[in-house]
């Protein structure tokens, strides 16, 4: 019989801490520890009228807020925009989580 140690088998990403809602982080300062793109699990429904794309990735963020690691993670479409340009050379960064008309990060 193998022990799974000798598989192999590695994990890239493990994101930590509870899961918070983002709602809960508007107009809060959190550090960005790190983020990625998943792909959904979700099938948009017929009446959805969405774009190409919009449904089948989803942003995981791993936080620090107030002290304790979080995750939190949408289908945001404006941070979706913001996490595209940001690099793994630029975390850990600190933001603000905003609301205005759309997730944002200030």
């Amino acid at each position: 019989m193998k022990e799974f140690s000798t598989l192999g088998v590695e994990i890239n990403r493990r994101f930590i801490g509870s899961k918070i809602s983002i709602r809960k982080l508007e107009d809060e300062k959190v550090i960005i520890k790190d983020y990625e793109f998943r792909k959904s699990k979700l099938e948009p429904r017929p009446d959805e009228q969405l774009r190409d794309g919009d449904w089948e990735r989803v942003l995981y963020v791993q936080i620090e807020y107030k002290g304790e690691l979080r995750v939190f993670w949408g289908n945001y479409k404006f941070l979706f925009k913001q996490f595209e340009q940001i690099t793994n050379e630029m975390l850990p960064f600190s933001a603000t989580i905003a609301n205005e008309n759309g997730w944002i990060m200030k």
